[in-house]
């Protein structure tokens, strides 16, 4: 079954969604997985020989783990100050 070209934007906007939750969700478990991949996307973009097209991506990707940084950095301040709620009523 083929996707038409109308139906791909949607699909790849939510999958970048999805994946930067992802990526947020395992970050803030592991406290090196985003500078881990900081280092894996920086030996793969090593020669930086493959072009403009590829540069864009390259830079896309580390603009979008800046984004995730500050997403997942930024709420620990706000999660530190502020007491986690245990049992209760759900209210």
């Amino acid at each position: 079954m083929a996707i038409a070209d109308s139906d791909l934007a949607p699909i790849v906007a939510s999958n970048n969604k999805l994946l930067k939750a992802l990526i947020g969700l395992l970050a803030i478990k592991d406290r090196h997985l985003l500078e881990d991949l900081r280092t894996v996307f920086a030996m793969a973009d090593r020669d930086g020989a493959a072009g403009s097209a590829e540069a864009r991506i390259w830079e896309r990707l580390r603009l979008d783990l800046d984004i995730i940084t500050d997403m997942v950095h930024g709420g620990e301040d706000d999660h530190d100050a502020r007491p986690r709620r245990t049992g209760g009523s759900g209210h």
